[in-house]
């Protein structure tokens, strides 16, 4: 079964909920071994390291990006978006990774914040 970009974008919210429901954070910190110290920065720390809660709070609201998504993609891989929609979310993954990596362009969008 292949999903497509739209659907799978419609359903990480739903993946977020299911995340917090298991407490991964919490699992995390376990096999870290972080919950047997009482010190919460650790934890924090840990976290934020690895951009846990930034994820989280971006797949959370992926309902509300994901046309700037879809025309960001659209746009650099001169396609037009709806293609972008129907393509295979693995392919978007991949394409998004792709231009997370490129630090030119990330370098753009930190100045322009």
């Amino acid at each position: 079964m292949t999903i497509n970009t739209e659907k799978a974008f419609d359903m990480l919210p739903y993946a977020v909920e299911i995340i917090e429901k298991v407490d991964m954070r919490g699992y995390i910190l376990r096999n870290k071994g972080v919950l047997n110290t009482k010190d919460k920065d650790d934890a924090d720390k840990i976290l934020k390291d690895k951009g846990f809660d930034f994820a989280m709070h971006i797949l959370k609201n992926t309902g509300k990006i994901k046309s700037e998504v879809f025309e960001i993609l659209a746009i650099v891989h001169d396609k037009p978006a709806d293609e972008i929609k129907a393509q295979p979310f693995s392919e978007t993954i991949l394409q998004l990774k792709v231009l997370l990596q490129d630090k030119e362009l990330i370098g753009f969008f930190k100045s322009a914040m």
